[in-house]
């Protein structure tokens, strides 16, 4: 299901994007922006998206942090700037949905080996009884 939720937004982007650079007035993009900026922060959102979907977790906890950061910064600027009046719902939608299932995928549980930290955990308890 993470996976399915970050291809659709992914797809969602993609479309906005070229759709507002092919063709920005037409009637379905009346509620959507073509400027470059938006463009731009469409690019960075699938980008990262992508990254999420081509890797296996556990990802690196850099990789992770970023995405986080990267997430939370769409989100409250795309919030500010429609409260404001300044984007269009439709671009409102978008990354909202995009940063809402990247912040999602940056925040996936490490795997650990039960295996390992079984055998972990009895080491200490025989640590522990021996002395």
């Amino acid at each position: 299901m993470g996976k399915f939720l970050l291809i659709l937004s992914v797809l969602g982007l993609m479309f906005l994007e070229i759709g507002t650079s092919k063709t920005p007035n037409d009637v379905m993009f009346w509620l959507a922006s073509g400027s470059m900026l938006y463009q731009i922060i469409r690019s960075i959102l699938i980008a990262f998206l992508l990254g999420q979907v081509l890797t296996n977790p556990p990802r690196h906890t850099w990789f992770r942090l970023t995405s986080g950061a990267v997430a939370i910064a769409i989100t409250v600027w795309a919030l500010q700037a429609t409260i404001s009046f300044i984007m269009p719902a439709m671009d409102t939608f978008a990354f909202l949905a995009g940063s809402i299932a990247l912040l999602l995928a940056a925040l996936e549980r490490s795997f650990e080996n039960p295996a390992k930290k079984s055998l972990a955990r009895q080491t200490t308890l025989k640590n522990s009884f021996q002395s």
